[in-house]
């Protein structure tokens, strides 16, 4: 991979999101949104060694990680950034 190859710094946000009795802790890379959209990629405590690509609505994604952070859960991206990413700005 060249450096060309890599995406720009501020392409992409990650963040960590601990896991509760029901479900993993979880590392998140986010792209920026296209249209509503965002690029998440997610590993979890179950399975480090393998992300999962998927496309989710980025206001579904927020409302996600708010009631992560409502059930006080540890996520290590403070909100206002979160919701400034998801807005696109």
């Amino acid at each position: 991979m060249t450096s060309d190859d890599k995406p720009a710094p501020d392409a992409q946000l990650t963040m960590q999101i601990d896991g509760d009795s029901r479900e993993p802790t979880r590392v998140i890379t986010l792209d920026r949104p296209d249209g509503g959209k965002v690029r998440v990629r997610e590993w979890t405590s179950a399975d480090w060694k393998e992300a999962r690509e998927s496309y989710r609505d980025a206001a579904d994604l927020l409302d996600e990680i708010e009631r992560a952070i409502a059930s006080r859960r540890r996520v290590s991206a403070d909100l206002i950034t979160v919701r400034k990413w998801l807005a696109g700005s």
